[in-house]
């Protein structure tokens, strides 16, 4: 279901788990399970008590100090069993300090300890122990496994001990069988039997990127995986661990199939390795080095992160216990996709990563396949702009990054982002062709709330979208109703307010709902002012803008920063003096309390403003409003002059009533595989120091990957609209922009066009106010402009060389613009519109 292009919460790194072993207690092949109350010892003494048998089993909280413990294990052990001597009551009820022997003293880690071995009338006590803990010379814990009031009858043969059965304790003798442990009574029945095979545990986890191979990579747990331990079949439970018979280092044969993931390699055999596992320890399988075996490893790891995030938010979901089957390294590149079942992946190409490697398309591709099996048949659909944005959504909230797809194109740039500052996807301004692009709108809704709530309190709520939502536009409600906490929406919910604003920002909560919005810059000199429209709560507060600033450079200087203050409704703010003829950048940034930001201007293809200081002097201009302008039509012809009228068109000209565009009338939207230019005629800028080419665009194109509007100068492409790796950088408009391009003297004819591919077009160009401005003009006698030195220019009382005398003129009175027309071009003259459509002549 999807389509990636032609952008952390993971599992941790896994602690070994100790290797234990089960104390067989009152019957043979059973482990004893107790239970401990804390209890206050006194003397700053706490613990834990055992239940059944009243021992304390722990001590701390107080210490005793012991001068020299640490260094000297003698004073150490004298300390020792002064302490116990002093806590039988505590640690060994009924027993006497003579009854426990030396069994361990040692130093490590700092860290002292002194242990006892429990015995009863000089025969050891089965599983009895005591032990105390000295650090930095101060005996600080303490710990008993010790039996209370042992005793036992009967004649106590060679090698005896006491073994505590269920109603007291027995003396036996204790037998090796084979690999057990046999204690038998004095008449010769068996009291118990204990294994003396100890098996060795260890963790298996796959070395895998964190979120691409061009990033970091690091081990995770490889769950339910199945492998192969000195020979024996077996499968590593979730947290990646498995156990071998006796301790010694295994073989392991380990895979990329299990009872949770099932991997299937479409270049070839599976991934195998052979490794050796190393009891208590870490065995990391890696595969770095090859992008086939490494996808599978990968894809596998990513599978298992997915299912575990969606049991998060879907708790007992069947579908989430079934093997997930995974397809990878499947012919083809740049792609991926779910089958609302199995997930498929691609090699890598010189543009793009092998996506099987990708930790955000592998979560994103799960979660289509989540979102069908979630959903609620007759309630939810699988409608596809809502499918990606929910699929997107359940990416970055796996990862915890609103930038999904990093690493797609082998660096680590997202490829779509559900949080651009200051440029929310909002219906239905941003609803597209492409659904990724239209599923964007629902994605930034989601992640807002999730910003809003935390992780926790918004998977409920995006559980709720996936089993009712039908598409992008009834998400909001599908939202209340999860949140609804007493069967009646008209009271509100327990987070409506962080619902409505999450939604409403992105223009998914209803025709009724408004919120603060601000009005582009409005520019008078070097001073802009930003309009502010806050509606009144109702009942939700609304968001409250708390700062402004200009963002402004020269070129692509560093940029400087101006604060804006605010006047009522309005912040201002002014860019510092320049010099006449610089032409600044800025853009108006605006913070609002709710922790989202707006930027000025909306539209990421051109992300900065044009700003001309100063007065320059008209050479040539076309308005569109007064005259037929002599342009050259190339291509198709689909350049029109009048009202614009179109959706995807700006909602009116710049100034006067009409403007010059692309299929300006109708939708607006210019025709599939087109290929179009519009050329004026020739402007003579020789008599200036500099030259400007300024108008007013309102210009909207795909991404250059498939549509490209250009602009020439003398046949030279002086600017494109930008282009994005993932094809989805789309250059919209959403105001009247001005353009300044600056050249130098000559003479010059300007060309723009339009050349699109076979779907999802657009609106195209639509120009008003084009004009050609000059700085530092010459005195030129004839062009009917009375420069600095000359009379006079062009009137009847001039002379040849531009003095006064009493008849006579020293230029002609042809406009010169007929004069500019290229020589032999076929001219389309275009009629300005007026109450009635006009073809063009």
């Amino acid at each position: 279901m999807s389509w990636w292009g032609v952008r952390a919460a993971v599992l941790a790194i896994v602690c070994v788990a100790s290797t234990s072993h089960a104390f067989v207690g009152d019957r043979a092949g059973t482990a004893t399970v107790r239970v401990a109350d804390s209890v206050e010892l006194g003397g700053g003494w706490r613990g834990l008590r055992d239940r059944t048998t009243g021992v304390v089993a722990r001590m701390w909280g107080s210490y005793v100090a012991v001068s020299g413990a640490q260094r000297d294990p003698a004073i150490a052990e004298r300390a020792a069993r002064a302490f116990v001597a002093a806590h039988l009551g505590e640690l060994a009820p009924g027993a006497r300090i003579d009854d426990f022997v030396l069994a361990a003293n040692q130093l490590g880690g700092g860290l002292r300890t002194v242990a006892f071995a429990q015995t009863w009338r000089g025969l050891r006590v089965v599983g009895g122990q005591v032990h105390v803990v000295f650090a930095h010379d101060r005996l600080f814990a303490a710990g008993s496994d010790a039996l209370p009031n042992v005793s036992a009858r009967g004649p106590a043969s060679r090698g005896a001990v006491v073994l505590p059965v269920a109603g007291g304790y027995r003396l036996a003798t204790v037998t090796r069988e084979a690999h057990d442990d046999v204690y038998t009574a004095a008449d010769g029945s068996v009291l118990a039997r204990t294994s003396r095979v100890r098996h060795a545990t260890g963790t298996l986890a796959f070395d895998v990127p964190e979120r691409h191979p061009a990033g970091a990579r690091h081990a995770v747990a490889a769950a339910r995986v199945d492998l192969v331990a000195d020979g024996v079949a077996t499968t590593t439970a979730d947290d990646g661990t498995f156990a071998w018979t006796g301790t010694a280092p295994a073989a392991v044969a380990p895979s990329v199939l299990g009872s949770l993931i099932q991997i299937a390699n479409a270049a070839g055999p599976l991934a195998t390795a052979s490794l050796v596992a190393q009891p208590d320890a870490v065995t990391v399988w890696s595969a770095a080095s090859s992008e086939v075996d490494d996808a599978q490893l990968s894809a596998f790891v990513f599978g298992s992160i997915a299912k575990a995030h969606a049991r998060v938010i879907a708790p007992g979901l069947a579908y989430l216990d079934q093997p997930l089957a995974i397809s990878v390294n499947e012919a083809g590149s740049c792609n991926a996709l779910s089958s609302g079942d199995d997930l498929h992946f691609f090699r890598a190409s010189a543009q793009c990563e092998n996506t099987g490697r990708l930790a955000d398309v592998v979560m994103h591709e799960f979660g289509h396949s989540f979102h069908a099996h979630v959903l609620i048949p007759g309630a939810g659909a699988f409608e596809p702009a809502l499918t990606e944005g929910v699929a997107d959504f359940f990416a970055a909230d796996t990862t915890g990054d609103p930038g999904v797809g990093r690493g797609f194109f082998h660096d680590d740039r997202p490829v779509r982002e559900l949080d651009p500052i200051g440029r929310e996807a909002t219906y239905p301004r941003d609803v597209s062709g492409d659904p990724h692009i239209t599923g964007l709108i629902l994605g930034g809704a989601l992640w807002d709330l999730r910003t809003a709530l935390g992780a926790a309190a918004t998977a409920p709520i995006f559980r709720g979208v996936l089993e009712r939502a039908s598409n992008i536009t009834t998400a909001y409600m599908a939202a209340l109703v999860a949140d609804d906490d007493d069967g009646n929406l008209g009271n509100g919910t327990p987070h409506g307010c962080a619902i409505e604003a999450a939604f409403g920002k992105h223009g998914l909560a209803g025709a009724g709902y408004a919120t603060t919005t601000l009005a582009p810059p409005t520019v008078d000199g070097l001073a802009i002012a930003v309009a502010v429209t806050t509606p009144p709560a109702t009942p939700c507060p609304r968001p409250q803008v708390t700062q402004m600033a200009i963002e402004w450079q020269l070129g692509d200087g560093a940029p400087a920063t101006v604060a804006m203050s605010a006047e009522g409704a309005t912040w201002r703010g002014a860019i510092p003096s320049q010099p006449d003829g610089t032409v600044v950048r800025y853009r108006v940034v605006a913070a609002l309390d709710d922790g989202s930001q707006v930027v000025f201007p909306d539209n990421p293809a051109d992300p900065l403003y044009q700003l001309f200081v100063g007065t320059a002097r008209e050479i040539w201009c076309e308005r569109f409003d007064d005259r037929a302008p002599r342009w050259t039509v190339l291509g198709d012809p689909i350049w029109d002059i009048a009202a614009p009228a179109g959706a995807f068109d700006a909602p009116g000209a710049f100034s006067g009533g009409v403007a010059l565009g692309t299929v300006i009338d109708a939708d607006g939207r210019y025709p599939d595989d087109a290929d179009t230019a519009i050329r004026t005629p020739f402007v003579d800028g020789t008599a200036y120091d500099s030259v400007h080419l300024q108008f007013r665009r309102w210009l909207t194109v795909e991404d250059a990957t498939y549509d490209r509007a250009t602009l020439a100068i003398n046949g030279t492409p002086v600017w494109q609209n930008a282009a994005s790796p993932a094809g989805t950088l789309d250059h919209v408009d959403r105001e009247w922009r001005f353009v300044d391009i600056e050249l130098p003297p000559g003479r010059y004819s300007m060309t723009w066009q339009l050349a699109s591919d076979g779907s999802d077009a657009l609106g195209g160009w639509t120009l008003d106010d084009v004009c050609m401005v000059g700085l530092g003009k010459h005195a030129v006698c004839g062009d009917r402009v009375v420069d600095d030195g000359e009379e006079c220019d062009g009137s009847g009382d001039c002379t040849l060389d531009c003095t006064v005398i009493d008849t006579g003129c020293c230029s002609t009175s042809r406009d010169p613009g007929d004069a500019l027309v290229l020589a032999g071009a076929v001219l389309l003259v275009l009629r300005r519109r007026r109450r009635r459509r006009e073809s063009l002549l």
